[in-house]
């Protein structure tokens, strides 16, 4: 079917104010996107790399007590008490009277 036959774009040009209309539009939002970026000057690479490396000793640390088998696996026995805890809750919610 043809465009007029369903009245999509009655009266409108069949594509060219459009793609004008959508390369200004695009022209605009990348002038206004570089002129935002290089109106704040970078932050210094030494400071930006700290910065990550303190988010990624957050992370590894997260991840130690959220693990703690695997924090003990690596050598790392500050979560071992966790670990000990959560496997002793779990030996008191089961059974005690067990048949083999």
């Amino acid at each position: 079917m043809y465009r007029r036959e369903l009245g999509i774009g009655a009266g409108l040009p069949a594509g060219s104010a459009f793609q004008h209309m959508r390369s200004t539009t695009l022209t605009a939002l990348l002038v206004f996107c570089s002129l935002g970026a290089a109106a704040k000057a970078p932050e210094p690479v030494a400071s930006r790399i700290t910065a990550q490396n303190a988010l990624f000793e957050e992370q590894y640390q997260s991840d130690l007590k959220r693990h703690p088998e695997r924090a003990t696996a690596i050598g790392d026995y500050r979560t071992i008490s966790s670990m000990i805890t959560r496997r002793l809750r779990f030996s008191s919610s089961m059974p005690s009277t067990r048949t083999f």
